[in-house]
């Protein structure tokens, strides 16, 4: 193996451990690596450096409000804004960020914690981000998707924990419950997207994210509840929407961390990788505005149930694999 190689698949081994024990990604890296048939996280960063100009405007999405109360979780926000600061940071690119409405002073806050620059209006000059919304029913997602991607012509889509419909069209958790009238319906944006041969990238750890529809037929046999959910539609929680490229990893905020680590390594500039300084800024941030862990179900500083400090580590990791 060269230098690339061993650091493709490095780092996707390290955003791949399954710390929390949920027996689920190793299942879901091994089938996304089979379709793509290469490292996914460096191939995200590979496709992202290759399609993206300096100036251009990128979508990055997120947002899954977990039941009971439906709040915004703390995994997605996070991966999001170190993929916005690397983008500015390499690319200069007009960051447009898409949240539900309620999730949206959560990402403010996470966004300014690491002093990226935020736009007060849609005029968004390069570096700088701003943060948009989208609808939560699909005739009006359609007419959304198509007015924006007229407007910007951005040359990147990505969904990072973005809750993705079902074959019935119904958006659920991973217990299987019905969560479809509190999500944005962003599957639209994807196929307009996809249809105008925009780059579109899907960063998951459960199977019911969007872009898991790459590989939505293997994952039902072993993603609880996959086949069979526990709502009316019986349809399963697996998502059907397909991206070009598919990012399995333990957590999906880790996805967005190797696919930031590895646009770092490519561009030859790996000190604006973000180091655990910032993850516990943003981290913070994004609990103390009233995100809560997307599996205890309380604002403690962890996602998933993983502790800080864990988070803390795999960033370390990371900057130290690009860093040699």
């Amino acid at each position: 193996m060269n230098r690339e190689e061993i650091i493709s698949e490095t780092i996707d081994r390290v955003i791949t451990v399954d710390v929390h024990g949920r027996g689920v990604i190793y299942h879901l890296y091994t089938v996304a690596r089979n379709f793509l048939g290469k490292p996914l996280a460096f191939s995200a960063a590979k496709a992202i450096i290759n399609n993206v100009k300096k100036g251009d405007y990128v979508f990055l999405i997120t947002g899954f409000r977990v039941p009971p109360n439906f709040i915004q979780e703390s995994d997605g926000p996070p991966g999001i804004v170190v993929l916005a600061r690397i983008l500015a940071k390499v690319l200069r690119t007009r960051n447009i960020l898409f949240i539900e409405d309620e999730s949206r002073d959560i990402l403010i806050n996470a966004l300014s914690s690491v002093n990226i620059k935020l736009s007060e209006s849609e005029d968004i000059k390069p570096g700088q981000a701003f943060i948009a919304t989208f609808p939560k029913d699909f005739d009006s997602a359609y007419k959304a998707a198509e007015e924006v991607i007229g407007k910007y012509s951005p040359s990147l889509v990505l969904c990072l924990e973005k809750v993705g419909m079902n074959s019935k069209g119904v958006y659920h958790n991973m217990e299987g419950y019905d969560v479809s009238d509190y999500q944005m319906k962003i599957e639209p944006l994807i196929e307009y997207a996809r249809r105008n041969g925009i780059l579109t990238i899907g960063v998951g750890d459960g199977g019911n994210e969007v872009g898991m529809g790459n590989i939505a037929t293997t994952i039902k046999e072993f993603i609880p509840y996959g086949k069979k959910c526990r709502c009316p539609c019986k349809g399963g929680i697996v998502a059907v929407s397909k991206v070009d490229i598919l990012v399995a990893s333990t957590t999906s905020n880790w996805g967005g961390y190797g696919i930031e680590a590895c646009i770092a390594y490519l561009a030859g500039k790996p000190r604006y990788m973000h180091k655990p300084i910032h993850e516990r800024k943003i981290l913070r941030a994004t609990i103390d505005s009233g995100a809560i862990d997307g599996v205890t179900r309380e604002a403690t500083y962890s996602v998933d149930a993983i502790p800080e400090k864990v988070h803390y580590s795999i960033v370390e990791i990371l900057n130290s694999i690009i860093s040699q």
